[in-house]
């Protein structure tokens, strides 16, 4: 009994640890200019200063690129989409930069947008 409480311990730190923890996926892209989107992704890109939110979410784009989202809960892939998407559409260059900077293969970055609901 008690290896079965240490096992079921075990697995739900691991299924925690497996999920993206960022300092505020309740951040609303929907209201920032495109300065500061711009800024955003300066900071993505290592050609801009970050604050700490900024900087939660930077250190796992590059994870969620490749694994196209999958540790991502909705909270974050909405934020996600939100973003990415107003770039696609208000700031088409600071898009491709980005994109290109975070995936110059471009071997990910296709079904990332499927995973978080966003055409190319």
């Amino acid at each position: 009994m008690k290896f079965l409480i240490a096992c079921a311990l075990v697995l739900t730190v691991v299924a925690a640890e497996d999920v993206l923890v960022t300092k505020d996926d309740n951040f609303d892209f929907t209201k920032v200019s495109h300065d500061e989107l711009t800024a955003v992704a300066m900071c993505f890109m290592n050609q801009g200063p970050c604050n700490d939110l900024m900087l939660s979410y930077k250190q796992h784009y590059p994870g969620a690129i490749i694994d196209a989202c999958k540790r991502c809960n909705d909270t974050q892939k909405k934020l996600s989409k939100v973003y990415f998407g107003r770039l696609q559409k208000e700031l088409p260059d600071v898009y491709h930069q980005l994109r290109k900077h975070m995936d110059p293969e471009n071997k990910y970055f296709s079904k990332f947008l499927v995973a978080i609901d966003l055409s190319e």
